[in-house]
Formats: C-alpha cells, structure tokens, sequence
C-alpha cells in the first residue's frame, strides 16, 4: 500500500529524530539576514525591497529609483552587484548548503517536485510567520541561484513551483494524468483516504510503486493545475461546481450536500459564509431567493430546504398526506400517515394532527384509519 514511510531501525530512527531537530531550528530569515551582513546599507535596502525581505512589499526597480532619486537601471547595477557579494562572502556556502539541505530533503520526501505553497508550507510549518520566512526562500532560491532547487514554471499541467536538479517533471506528469483519470471515471469529490484507496488498487501503483507514498500523492494533487480542493476537505477537478462553487445556488448545494440533511435558509447562509468560498459574504435574502427559484431545492418546513434528490415532497402537509395515501391504496393508521409524512418533510407532528383534522379532506375510519374524503376506501 502507498504509504508514509516509518523509521524502522534504531538507526532509522536516530537520523529521523535528528533530521527532526534540524527542521525545527530551519529558520530562513535568521540564515539569511546574517548573510545579508556581507553588503553595504543601501545593498541591504534594495535586495530587502526588491525581494520583499523582512515583512516589506516587493517594490519595481522604478519605485526603489524614485526614492534614491536614480534610474531603474542604476537600481538593477547595484540589486546584481549586491547578488554578486553575496555569492562570493565568506558567509554564503555555509548558509547555501543548510538551506539546499532543508529545503532538498522536504522535495526529497514528497517525489522531488512540489507546487510552491505546499513547499514553503511544510519547509515552514514549524514557525509561526509563514508570509515573513516564505521570501526569504523564494529570494534564496530565485535569487541566489541554488545549485538543488530548480525552478518549476506555470504550464498547462502544473502549477508553478520547484523540484530537485536531479529530478524532472515526467513522473509528476504521468501521475497526475493518472489522478485526473481516476476523478474522471468516479465523477465526484474524494477524501484523500479514498483517493490513496483507489490509487492503491490500480496498475499505475504496481508499475510505480517504490516512487508513490502518501505525500507524493498529496505533493501531485497540490501540483496539478486540473485539481483543487473544496472547504470541506474533498478533492476534485477544478472545472467541478462541487469542488469550485461560484454561483450562489451552486454554494448552497454543496453546503446542503455536506451536511447531509435539510437547514434553515438562516443555517444555510451562515455555512456559506464559513466556506468563505471566493470571499464573497452571502446574504440571507438572496440566499433565500435562489432556493426558491431553483428546481434543486425542496421547501419542507418554515423556511427549511432539502435537495430535490434527497426524496423531500414540496407542498402543504396535507398534500403530502394526499400523496401518501394514493401510494398506499388510500387507507393508513395515523401513526403511519406521521412517520412517512416526516420521511418528506421537516414538520411537528402536530402540524400533521391538525391537517389530518381537516374533515374536507379526510375521513377517520372506526378502526382509527384514515383516508382521503371522496375514495372507496372512505
């Protein structure tokens, strides 16, 4: 089975623990701000500016030159000259080889090529200042020119990212073909459990398995430009409304989908919002109105919505009562009306007392039965 691989000998697990140690005292900006001690105050500015170093926003060669008062190409002289000092200090080879070595075993670990967020996620994931670390690998990586880390652009199949120089992207591409093969055939969204479970069974692992583990799977399903994941943690291809809900009723059905019963067009729309799908804040009333207007949702309660599929009946209690005992040949106990009754819609019993009262429409049996007024059977 394609699983995470555990240290298995004491010697296994000496280097996994130390391997450990030296993740969590990974801290880029620290290896890098000393480095940046090799270049003169203004070097200093420009690089930090430029690249975004230090919780400042990348600026453009032109707005660094306004406010030195020089040209953009004056700029761009002193970012190269600054670059180039950098790669000859003294301070650089120690600081590279620490950073090629705990970025190179994180690559190594999840099949040598990973989409850039996932990366600097699991690179940085032991420290609490994500957004402040992450340029400081980008500029190291990008910038410096790490003789590991090689460069993986935005292509039709990938997401942008990076991949050891030992590795190319044909067995990533291979593997992800496979994956959108797999969403293909089951057309609907997977946890990951289930995708490890089906990519297990296939061929594709037979012929590859001493390349696929769990985190190379997770590695491809992060890198691949045709997947995407929805808020409730289930894979799919990004074209899915189930994965990528854009309008409004398409929210509410994977809300209503998810939760797996009927919601108050209120619960509804405070479900949207915790989704935070596109980062569009739903209102109730046009969520309210789009359950109305669409085919997919059933009205069983005061204000109450189910999907169509689920087999909830639209109309008054009392024309589901009509429905249910034209099903049956038109004679049921009460206890019996009650429990289909609330199979198909979300009432009190109560309510179902008082539309089985309504003498117009139906008729008490002695025999404590009911049926429709006006039917044989009444």
């Amino acid at each position: 089975m394609a699983e995470e691989i555990q240290p298995t000998t004491l010697l296994d697990k000496i280097i996994s623990a130390e391997h450990e140690r030296e993740q969590a005292e990974f801290v880029p900006s620290f290896l890098l701000r000393a480095l940046l001690e090799a270049i003169n105050q203004r070097e200093q500015e420009v690089i930090s500016r430029r690249h975004g170093l230090g919780g400042k926003k990348k600026e453009t060669l032109e707005a660094i030159g306004g406010s030195f008062r020089v040209t953009r190409e004056r700029i761009r002289q002193i970012e190269n000259t600054a670059l180039r000092h950098l790669r000859d200090s003294e301070a650089y080879q120690p600081v590279a080889e620490r950073m090629d070595q705990a970025l190179g075993r994180i690559l190594d670990a999840h099949g040598g090529v990973m989409e850039e967020n996932h990366l600097m996620s699991e690179a940085l994931n032991h420290l609490s200042g994500l957004d402040l670390e992450a340029p400081y690998v980008i500029f190291f990586i990008r910038a410096l020119g790490s003789e590991l880390v090689h460069e993986v652009p935005e292509s039709e199949h990938f997401k942008a990212g990076w991949r050891l120089s030992h590795k190319d992207t044909a067995f990533p591409h291979a593997h992800i073909q496979e994956l959108k093969s797999i969403f293909n055939t089951i057309e609907t969204p997977l946890m990951f459990d289930d995708i490890v479970e089906i990519v297990n069974k296939g061929q594709f692992y037979i012929n590859y398995q001493h390349e696929i583990n769990n985190d190379v799977i997770g590695a491809h399903l992060k890198l691949g430009k045709d997947f995407s994941q929805n808020p409730f943690g289930q894979w799919g291809l990004v074209s899915w409304k189930t994965i990528t809900p854009k309008r409004m009723g398409d929210k509410i059905f994977l809300v209503l989908k998810k939760h797996g019963q009927p919601l108050h067009y209120r619960e509804i729309t405070d479900q949207i919002n915790e989704c935070n799908f596109d980062h569009k804040k739903a209102h109730a009333p046009t969520v309210h109105n789009e359950l109305i207007l669409d085919d997919r949702y059933v009205l069983v309660g005061r204000g109450i919505y189910a999907l169509k599929d689920w087999g909830f009946e639209p109309g008054i209690v009392a024309d589901v009562i009509d429905r249910v005992l034209d099903e049956v040949g038109g004679v049921l106990t009460r206890e019996e009306i009650i429990q289909r009754v609330l199979d198909r819609r979300v009432v009190k019993r109560g309510t179902i007392y008082l539309a089985l009262a309504d003498k117009k429409r139906f008729a008490h049996t002695p025999d404590g039965q009911y049926s429709k007024v006006g039917s044989a059977s009444a």
